[in-house]
């Protein structure tokens, strides 16, 4: 299963690739894009890898033994607070499951001294929660090959992932968004859009 949305519903056991996200800032000269590929077994990801060409980035977990960034062990941040952290939003045009989510959560964070960022790559951008630089992202979209093997490295890394409900999903199909985080703000995330 791919960006080019060739989803199997047949299979349990599959291949969720994304050979460039961020192909905005890409085919504009910008260093900011990822290459993301999970292996999907019963909607559930076993084994998640990203990598970021431009810094030599490797980013990958296995269900159950961390995540790691070039063979290091990688930790989420320890925030307890959204004051002054940076948060990712990150929203397609198509297969947006919120059309308004990323304008209506924008506007409040900016009213709660939160630092909001804006890459074009969830992620690209997923990888920094799970390296510890940014405490959380909400991406609006629907298709699973962008969250796939983020969603197993930032919980590897200690982290939380779900769907734009608090909930968990498979990524075997479609999916409703996700909310990314350090795992202490997940809730307070999701009192943005809840």
């Amino acid at each position: 299963m791919g960006e080019e949305e060739n989803y199997e519903k047949s299979k349990n056991d599959l291949w969720v690739l994304d050979p460039i996200d961020g192909t905005i800032p890409f085919s504009h000269g910008l260093p900011i894009c990822a290459f993301s590929l999970a292996r999907v077994r019963e909607g559930e990801v076993i084994l998640g890898v990203a990598y970021d060409p431009f810094s030599d980035r490797l980013l990958f977990a296995q269900k159950n033994q961390g995540a790691f960034l070039n063979n290091q062990r990688i930790f989420v941040s320890k925030a307890t607070s959204l004051e002054r952290q940076v948060v990712g939003i990150e929203t397609w045009s198509k297969g947006t499951y919120y059309t308004n989510l990323p304008f209506s959560v924008a506007d409040e964070m900016s009213k709660k001294d939160i630092i909001i960022i804006h890459l074009c790559s969830i992620v690209y951008t997923a990888m920094l929660v799970a390296i510890g630089e940014v405490a959380g992202a909400y991406f609006a979209g629907n298709t699973a090959h962008d969250i796939a093997a983020v969603k197993l490295i930032v919980e590897e890394a200690g982290g939380k992932v779900t769907d734009l409900f608090g909930n968990g999903q498979s990524y075997s199909k479609p999916i409703k968004g996700a909310v990314i985080s350090n795992g202490n703000l997940h809730d307070s995330l999701l009192a943005f859009i809840l």
